[in-house]
This record gives C-alpha cells, sequence and structure tokens, in this order.
C-alpha cells in the first residue's frame, strides 16, 4: 500500500468489520451494549460509536499528527514520551480491556488483516 493521505478508497478498503465485533464481544463482557445497526436498551449503534470517534480524533488530530511523526523517527515510544511530547496526561494503568489477539489466537492488525503466530 502506497502511504499517503486517507482516501475513500481506503476507507472503503478497510470496513472495519473485524473492529466492530471484536468490540461487541468485548464490551459485552464488561456489561456495556453495542448493536449492529441498531441501538440497543441502554448502549449505543456501531454508527453512534464511529461518529464519537470521529470527533474525538478530530479534537485530539495535532497530538496523533505530532505521536505519528516522533515514531517515524523512533518508531517505538512509550507513552510518558507521547505524554511530554503533546501535553496530554498519562495516568498510571490501572486495568482494563486489552485485546491483543482474536478468539482463534491471530494477532490481528490494521482493517482487520491477520498475520501469522510469532514464534
Amino acid at each position: 500500500m502506497a502511504y499517503g493521505l486517507w482516501t475513500p478508497e481506503r476507507s472503503a478498503a478497510c470496513a472495519a468489520e473485524h473492529d466492530r465485533e471484536l468490540a461487541i464481544d468485548v464490551l459485552a463482557r464488561f456489561g456495556y451494549r453495542l448493536g449492529r445497526g441498531h441501538v440497543p436498551a441502554g448502549g449505543k449503534s456501531w454508527g453512534m460509536v464511529q461518529g464519537m470517534a470521529r470527533r474525538k480524533v478530530g479534537h485530539l488530530w495535532h497530538e496523533i499528527r505530532t505521536t505519528a511523526h516522533a515514531m517515524n523517527e523512533h518508531t517505538v515510544l512509550t507513552g510518558d514520551e507521547i505524554a511530554t511530547l503533546t501535553g496530554l496526561v498519562n495516568p498510571p494503568f490501572q486495568g482494563g480491556a486489552r485485546h491483543d489477539r482474536d478468539r482463534h489466537g491471530t494477532e490481528q492488525r490494521a482493517c482487520g488483516r491477520s498475520a501469522p503466530d510469532e514464534a
């Protein structure tokens, strides 16, 4: 894939179906309700979640670009380094939903592409 700006063509190629299903599964384990194409009682639809994410990315775009440029130079950054670069707070980790592998044990990459397990 050529690098560059996000385009409608790239968006169409990345339907995020795996991301949606993973989000629904993980959130359900924590008691949250997320619906596909509807708003469940006491929950949100996937479209609502996408809209909230789009607004949050817009709000944090400067920090996202700053971090991306730094990662282009250094590849790996710690949370503290990102906080210093962006002026954001890096609170101490106190648990949460961490899910690097899908239910089949396959590591997930961008746009739902799977990478073989590394030995």
